[in-house]
Formats: C-alpha cells, structure tokens, sequence
C-alpha cells in the first residue's frame, strides 16, 4: 500500500480493458497522482472521470485524448459527474495541462465548467467539433492565463469570432494549433497580431480561407520575442506577395526575420521566390523534398542567435559604457562650475550681509529705546493686574463660604435618595426571588404528591382484583395521607407567614437604624462642615468608587453567567456531534461491508464470463492467426522477388556513380604544377588537353584540404585577414573584428558566391610596396562592381549566362562580359565553369593550339566536342561527361 501512495505519473496509453471501476481504485489507493494518461480508453466514460478527480487532488496533467464516451456530465444525486466533477473537484486548483483530443460530445455545459480552472496553462481541443461560441467565449474570458491551446480540426465552430474572443481574452499564448480551421480569415489574424505579442508558434495548415491579404494582417503586429514558427501547409491562396510582406514585417528589435521555421507545402509559393528572400532567414535553409517545403532551422541554430544576440548585446554595452563615463565628465564639471559659482556668490552675500547687519544694528538700538519705555508701562499695567485678581479671589471665597451650606445639604439629599432607590431595588428583587421559591417548592411539593398518588394508584388497581378488603384500608391510608399533606401544607404557609412577618419587622428595625444612623452623622456633620469641607470632596470620591465596584462586579457576574451558559450549549453540541459521528461511522462501515460483499459476488461472475468469452477469443485469434501465417508467407516471397530486384538496381546505380566519380577525380588530377623562370612564377600544365594556365585551375582548388577556423578549430574557415595571418569562420570573424582597430583590417573570402575555391597566389609574386599594396586592393576589395548583390564576405564574380547575356564570344569559347560602372571586363568558361577578372594570352595560345585555333573553323576542341548533364536524384547533384572521351 505505501508504493501506491508514492505513485505519482501513470501512463495507461491503450489500456483498452481499464473501465470506471479500474479508475475509482485508482483515485482511492493514488492520492498523490500528479500525472496521468488516459489515452484511448474506450471504456471509460463520466463516472469515471468523477471517480479519478474523487481521490486524486493534485493533479496538475491530464491526457484523456481520445475518451469519445466523456460528454457534458450532468449533476445527480450522487454528485456531478464528468468534467462537472473536474472543475467542482480540489484538482481544479491544481490543473495546469489537459488534453481532450477527440471528445466530440463537448458542448456548451462543458466549456463552462471548463472556466472554472483559472490555473491552466496548456488545453487541447483538437478533434471537439461540438463546440459552440458561447461557451468558447466563457472559457476564454475566465482561463486567461492559457499559453498553449488547440484548436486542430475542430470544423465550422472555430470561426473569425471565436479567435477574436481568445485572442483579446488570452494575451499570453505562445503557441495555437488551428489546423483546418477554414471559417477564418483575415480578421483572426487581425486579432492575433494586435493582442497576442508574445505569440512563437502559429499552425494554419489545411486552412483554406487564409490569403494574402489575411497573412499581411498577421504582419502588422509587433510580436516580442519573435514569431518562430509558422506553418502554411495547404494554404492554395498564399503567393509570392504573402511571402514578402513576412520578410519585410516579422521582424525584431534589430531588424531581423525572427523565423526560423516556415512551412510553404501546397502553396502557390514558388522556389525562385524562396530562394531570392533566402538571406533575409540568417538560421534557417531552404528544404525542398516530397514531403517538406520552405525553410527549415539549420545546425546548432539557437547556438548562433545566442552568438549574435550576445555579439549585440556586447556592443550595447560599450556603447552605453562611453555615454556614461561622457556623462560622468559632465557631471564632474558641472559640479566644478557650481563650485565656483558658490564661492563667487559666498563673497557677494558675506557683503550684502555686513551692511544689511550694520544697519539692522542701528534700528536695533532705537527699538530698543522704544522697548524700555513698552516695558516700564506693562510692568505697571500688570502689577494692577496682581491687585485685582487677589481682590476678586477673595470676593468669591466669601461667596462660596455663604453658599457650600445649602450645597452639602442638597448632595446629601441626592444621595440619600440614591441609596433609598438602590435599597428598594434590592428589596423588591429579593421578594420577586423569595415568591419564585415558594412557587418551585408549590410546584416540587405538588409533583411529589402526584408521584406518589400514582405510583398508589397503580399497586391498587395491580391488587384490586386479588383483595378489595385490602384495596378499601389502602384508600383510607390514601385519604389519611392527603390530610395530614394538606395540614402539612397549612403548617408550611403558616411558617412562611411569620418568616414574612419577622423579616418585614428585621427590616423595619433595620430602616429605622439607618435613620437614626444617618441623623446623628448628619447633626455631626453639621457640628463639622466648616473642618470637614475639603473632606466631603473626598468622601464623594469614595462613594463613587464604590458605586463603580459595585456595578462593575454586578457586569462580571452578569458576564460569568452568560460564559457559562455558552459553555454548557457548546459542550451540549460536542456531545451531540460526537454521537452523531460514531453512528455514521458505524453505519458507514456496515454500508461498505455491504458493498464488499456485492463487488465480491459480481467479480465472480465476472471472472466465469471471462474465462468464457477469453476462449471464444482465444480460438478466434488461432484461426486468425494461421490466416495471418499464410498471408505473411506468401508476402515474404514478394518481398523477397522485390528486394532482390531493387538491391541489383541500387547496386548499379552506386558503381555507376562511383565509376563517374573516379572518372571525374581523374581528370581533375591530370593539372600538374611547374615553374617558369623567365616570370619567376609557378604555372599549370594540363597534362591531357596540353592546356597551361598562370593562375591555380578550380579542378585543382576543389582537391585542396579546407583549412578550420583558427579561433573555434570547428567550423570550416571562410575569410582568412591579412594582418593577423590567421583563417576564421563568420562567426569568429564578428567576435574577434568587430570593433577597435581589428574592423580595419583587410580580409578575403575563401570562397566565391556558388562554394567555389579562389586562387590569391598570383598576388604574391609582388615585390614592392606600391605594387603589393595595389595587388592587395584587388585581393581585399572594399567597394564591388554594381552588378554584385551577394555579401562581400562570399566572393564578388559576377552573374553570368543564363541570367545575362554576354558582350561576345571569343574563338576560344570564352564568354566577355563587361561592366560599365566599374570599367572592368569578366572572362567566364561555360565548359570549364571557370571564370577570372585577366586572362593571359598564354592561357590563349594554349587552348587555341589544342582546339586547332588559326584554322577555318576558329574553333577549340571543346566546342567541338559533344557534352550531355547527368542529375543523381540521390545525391542532388548535376555531372557532365563527354561522348567523344572515355
């Protein structure tokens, strides 16, 4: 038992036996479950649901995808059921996911207590297709704090309305799934981009309704982050206009597309369009196959925006370092200049004050003459003041010594009174208490007669039949008693009577005491009052003490009484509570006995039914079994007819690429490298076609070994500085010269626009300084020709057939272009796919001479010969080989 306790994930995925019962234990023996999947199980229905949520109350995830048989649940004698007991259960405070994938029954009911789980983080809808906007509207206004919601294949009950209500009801979703939504449109979005900003994940797939026009609402919104994903697939109405409002729109802080992953798949998109707006996506690659189109994140992605956004975070830095210590600069000579202003206007008031003092010093001396003269009149004036207020202080002691006779006689008199009310008081509430006595003892004295009369009554009628003599001297004994009873009773109101009568004289004699007690005090007071006149203030004092003491104990004893009483009903309460819990817990007990006995009983039958239905099964999976045997036989000896016919087709296929593959690497091999003394400069020599060039073939470049970066030692080098010596990647490239005299230093590329090796090496056959420095700007170009639009750190060849046409061909086959804002001329072989800003008339005379130039024809020999392109579908590549050669 103490293992299930600690339970806290189940996965019941396909558990297709569980039913209500099953999760009823569940929630009784796993009251600490925090995770549970309940993944197409087909029994399970409300009940079970109510059962689950019953024990378990800190669930915080629920998968119940593909629980068709959960509808609205409704409230029954014995409890809500369903989602009803969901959201009315202590888990609903607890709830952070739920998944309700393919419940189609959901309906208004169900959202609405879906609104009371104000903690949920992630919910599923997918597949509801039942569901209506009002109660989309209640779940949306109450559960705001959703970032993870789906509405995949919900139908015709997700319109542009119910977006409009999550959108401005749910300001923190960062993800929404509205696959095949098709009733909305241009409005959704709308609301999309104008409440939900901090949105990353967007799937519109199979949403038909979505446009252009709808997709460039969606840009007009400020997303922060950045959207991430956006998922277009089968969108039939988004083109190549949509797709340039994304570039331009969905951008962040810095100017950057903040998406990485676009899906395009069934789009009216095409791949020239995609790949012209390539560059704008720094972390994604263009993915083209059967099933994928767009752009999908490259290697180590967030590893590189973390790069860059560190780069730029590092130049914020700097940049706000120099305005604070420019600010600073300015603070220190701010605080300088009022320095001096101070001192300066210290010394102009030290002498504004001097002579506003001198002269406060001459008017001091005259008011000082005016003040004597001021004093001497006040002093007389309250000298006369001391007179008067003796003389009239003595007119009112004389005053008050006439009138505190007739003063003391009417306290005493007040008092006198009070006392005589207070003590009539008394008396009427002690006959009130003695009438009360005497009617309990009438009231105790009268049941005891009756008692006893009946009790006489009954061994009389229980012996009348048995001995009437007996029944007739026990009726006289009855009449006796009820005479002497009454003298009794006579006796005691006689007793009562003279009790009455001495306490009415003790009373009498006592008022009379108090009377001749108070007139003798009152002529000693008299004697007295002159003496005892400050005393009497003292003595009232007294009496009002004990008159507050008196009423304040009477208050307590008031409180005490009430305490006591609330004391006795709530002892009263616990007494009753405490028999009423002992008797539902007995009656519980017997009820569960009960139950016990009836699930034992019908988990017998169960079991006989099982076994039954368990053979039934059991030799319907044999027959099912030999079928399958037989089918599966005869689809091996297919399978192995198709195997051997496609591993005899992909064999040939790869020693067809593999024999074109040597072929090519041979000739790529045939350059051979020698050294002219005359220029004092290596050459190359084709060993084949006798060809000789001064600069390195790209034949020979592409076997070369590319060097790494020397900074990470990881990436493959693409720029290499020519001050610090050094390879690096663009990566590297950033942090390393990004600022400070670094950023000036002169750089090349590796490589040009199409992946392809440049040759420097004639470059360094410079001697000079001017010359080196000349040939250095044609190596580390600062400013491209105005036909390049490709970055400067991927080479700057420009564009050649077939997206330009050439000036003119020249006999040799190679192809003139010339630009004429920069005034230089580019040479390009579209058969050697080799192209060069010079060529050299050696390089001339040599392919002339192998293709019979100085003829009729005018032609070189690979113009003549007959090439043909090869694709490899596998690889992705294009081969071109010639018929004439081997």
């Amino acid at each position: 038992d103490g293992y299930w306790d600690r339970l806290e994930r189940l996965d019941l995925t396909n558990c297709v036996s569980v039913t209500d019962g099953g999760l009823g234990n569940l929630g009784d023996e796993c009251p600490n479950l925090r995770e549970v999947t309940l993944v197409r199980l087909k029994r399970v229905t409300d009940i079970g649901i109510r059962f689950l949520v019953r024990g378990c109350h800190r669930l915080e995830v629920i998968n119940a995808a593909g629980l068709f048989r959960i509808s609205d649940g409704i409230k029954r004698d014995s409890g809500y059921e369903g989602i009803q007991a969901l959201a009315r259960s202590p888990c609903a405070q607890t709830l952070k996911s739920l998944n309700l994938h393919g419940c189609f029954q959901f309906r208004t009911r169900a959202l609405k207590a879906l609104s009371l789980l104000i903690n949920l983080e992630s919910l599923t809808l997918s597949g509801c297709v039942n569901m209506t906007y009002k109660g989309l509207a209640t779940l949306a206004k109450a559960c705001g704090n959703i970032n993870t919601l789906s509405f995949a294949q919900c139908g015709d009950c997700i319109t542009d309305s119910v977006v409009q209500v999550v959108a401005e009801n749910m300001p923190h979703l960062h993800s929404l799934t509205l696959t095949a939504c098709e009733r909305i449109g241009e409005a959704s979005l709308a609301s999309l981009s104008r409440y939900c900003t901090g949105l990353r994940r967007l799937d519109l797939t199979c949403c038909k309704s979505i446009s252009d026009k709808a997709l460039l609402s969606l840009c007009d919104g400020r997303f922060y982050p950045g959207l991430n994903a956006l998922y277009l697939t089968n969108c039939p109405r988004i083109t190549d206009v949509g797709l340039s409002g994304l570039t331009e729109c969905i951008t962040n802080d810095q100017g950057d597309v903040t998406l990485v992953t676009l899906s395009l798949k069934g789009t009216k998109i095409t791949t020239p369009a995609l790949t012209a707006v390539r560059e704008w996506f720094r972390y994604s690659t263009l993915k083209k196959n059967d099933t994928y189109f767009g752009l999908w994140p490259i290697s180590r992605a967030a590893d590189r925006q973390r790069i860059n956004n560190y780069q730029l975070a590092y130049r914020a830095a700097t940049k706000i370092q120099s305005r604070a210590r420019a600010r600073n600069d300015r603070k220190v000579a701010q605080k300088a200049a009022a320095k001096a202003a101070r001192v300066k206007l210290t010394l102009v008031i030290q002498a504004v004050w001097r002579g506003r003092a001198a002269r406060a010093h001459v008017r001091a001396v005259k008011r000082h003459i005016v003040l004597r003269h001021r004093m001497a009149m006040r002093l007389q004036s309250w000298i006369r003041y001391l007179f008067a207020k003796r003389l009239l202080r003595r007119l009112r002691l004389e005053r008050w010594r006439c009138q505190a006779s007739h003063a003391s006689q009417l306290l005493q008199r007040r008092v006198r009174g009070r006392r005589g009310r207070a003590l009539a008081a008394l008396l009427r509430v002690e006959k009130r208490r003695q009438w009360e006595r005497r009617i309990e003892a009438t009231v105790v004295v009268q049941a005891s007669c009756r008692r006893m009369l009946a009790r006489w009554e009954h061994e009389r009628r229980s012996q009348e039949k048995v001995l009437h003599r007996q029944a007739q001297i026990r009726g006289a004994i009855s009449i006796q008693m009820a005479w002497r009873m009454n003298k009794a009773r006579q006796k005691v109101i006689l007793k009562q009577l003279v009790f009455a009568a001495l306490e009415y004289k003790r009373r009498r004699a006592t008022r009379r005491f108090v009377m001749a007690i108070r007139k003798h005090l009152f002529r000693k007071n008299m004697q007295r009052r002159v003496k005892l006149t400050l005393l009497r203030h003292s003595k009232a004092a007294i009496l009002q003490d004990f008159w507050r003491e008196r009423m304040c104990c009477w208050k307590r004893k008031l409180h005490l009484d009430k305490l006591r009483q609330e004391m006795e009903w709530r002892a009263t309460i616990l007494i009753q509570t405490q028999l009423r819990r002992v008797a539902a817990v007995h009656l519980t007990n017997t009820r569960r006995n009960q139950r016990r006995q009836i699930a034992e009983a019908k988990m017998g039958a169960a079991l006989s039914l099982t076994r039954w239905c368990r053979w039934v099964l059991a030799r319907r999976h044999l027959q099912q079994l030999r079928r399958d045997h037989y089918h599966h036989l005869r689809r091996v000896s297919e399978l192995k007819v198709w195997a051997a016919t496609t591993v005899a087709s992909t064999w040939r296929g790869y020693q067809g690429r593999r024999a074109t593959q040597l072929k090519i690497q041979q000739r790529k091999e045939r350059w051979k490298q020698l050294w002219s003394d005359e220029e004092n400069r290596p050459f190359y020599y084709n060993q084949i076609t006798g060809e000789v060039r001064w600069r390195k073939p790209q034949a020979v470049l592409d076997l070369e070994v590319v060097p790494r970066c020397n900074n990470c030692a990881f990436y493959k080098a693409q720029l290499e500085c020519h001050e610090c010596g050094e390879y690096f990647c663009f990566q590297c490239w950033d942090a390393v010269h990004f600022g400070g005299k670094r950023a000036h230093h002169i750089f090349r590329s590796l490589f040009d626009y199409y992946g392809k090796r440049i040759d420097y090496s004639f470059n360094e056959c410079a001697t000079g300084n001017d010359e080196r420095q000349e040939l250095l700007s044609l190596s580390f170009p600062s400013k491209w020709p105005s036909e390049m639009y490709m970055e400067e750190k991927e080479g700057w060849q420009l564009r050649v057939s077939p997206l330009r046409r050439p000036s003119f061909v020249r006999e040799d086959g190679w192809e003139v272009y010339e630009d004429d804002k920069s005034q230089r001329v580019f040479y390009y072989h579209p058969h050697l796919g080799e192209g060069k800003y010079e060529i050299d008339e050696l390089d001339f005379h040599a392919t002339a001479s192998d293709g019979g130039g100085g003829g009729d024809n005018g032609k070189s020999e690979l113009q003549q010969q007959q090439w043909n392109d090869h694709e490899d579908k596998k690889l992705s590549e294009w081969s071109h080989y010639n018929g004439n050669q081997e």
